[in-house]
């Protein structure tokens, strides 16, 4: 059985926002990144494996401000 290679990305487009964005990008509850990027590639760490549960994987866009609601 060979090594996995699988590179999981996710990439988002807003719509209605203006000026600077910032992706929180969430697996389960913990921030895995939070800047101007709108592109996150999962970790291998974190990928599920073959038996393992899902995970979610959140995004929450922001204007002008690293956190908030």
């Amino acid at each position: 059985m060979g090594a996995e290679s699988t590179t999981v990305s996710f990439t988002t487009i807003t719509q209605g926002m203006e000026g600077t964005i910032f992706y929180e990008f969430l697996v389960g509850n913990t921030t895995k990144q939070n800047t101007t990027t709108s592109t996150f590639t999962l970790a291998d760490s974190d990928e599920p494996g073959p038996t393992s549960i899902p995970i979610q994987v959140t995004v929450k866009a922001r204007q002008g401000s690293t956190s908030g609601t």
